[in-house]
């Protein structure tokens, strides 16, 4: 009797432990799963705060351009004055990369004088080039191209054939839609670097297309 007493007894703690033992791993596996939830929904969660802070950058931004619509009135047109008459500039566009916080401003220029070349922030300094936007922020240059070469402030530019300038500015906000002045110093001389001659380019309203 005692015997069979003690057989059951055992087998009762073996059912009773293996009972426990699916229960502690059921548990271990809810929570693992509710672990891997807690993930995404932070990660959501940090997602959903990194478009909502954008998103209230660009409200901010907006706010004050409707405030300044009182001042300024209606977008007026492009204007663009060189001082050196030899030259011609031709704006192309002005895009906006809001992931980068970046802006590229491409020009076209050309001139009627045979071998010249053109420096832009003739000095090396790109303190020479400022932009200035409604809020009266300035802003300085990340980056100058010109004939589709990379951080290039020199080129040539062969008699009458239009030639490309791209000018990149980092750290712009999306909503800053417009540039009110770029004022652009350049000095043009022969290939040999003699005649040289400096002038500015002064351009006004110009409208930032954001992608």
């Amino acid at each position: 009797m005692k015997r069979k007493l003690l057989i059951f007894t055992i087998l009762c703690y073996g059912i009773s432990a293996f009972c426990q033992n699916q229960s502690i791993d059921k548990l271990k596996q809810e929570n693992g799963k509710l672990t891997k939830e807690n993930q995404v929904l932070k990660n959501l969660n940090d997602s959903i705060n990194k478009k909502l802070s954008k998103l209230q950058q660009d409200t901010l931004f907006l706010r004050k351009e409707l405030e300044l619509c009182s001042l300024y009135g209606s977008l007026k047109p492009i204007e663009l004055n060189c001082s050196n008459s030899n030259f011609k500039f031709t704006f192309i566009s002005c895009k906006g990369y809001r992931s980068e916080q970046k802006i590229e401003l491409t020009l076209m220029v050309e001139h009627k004088i045979v071998n010249q070349m053109i420096t832009l922030a003739p000095t090396g300094y790109y303190s020479e080039i400022q932009m200035y936007d409604s809020q009266g922020n300035e802003y300085n240059p990340k980056g100058i191209f010109i004939g589709g070469k990379e951080e290039e402030r020199r080129g040539n530019i062969p008699t009458n054939i239009p030639i490309k300038i791209v000018i990149s500015f980092n750290n712009i906000l999306p909503g800053n839609d417009l540039i009110k002045l770029l004022n652009i110093n350049f000095s043009s001389s022969t290939l040999d670097y003699s005649n040289t001659q400096k002038g500015v380019l002064e351009i006004k309203n110009v409208k930032v297309n954001w992608d």
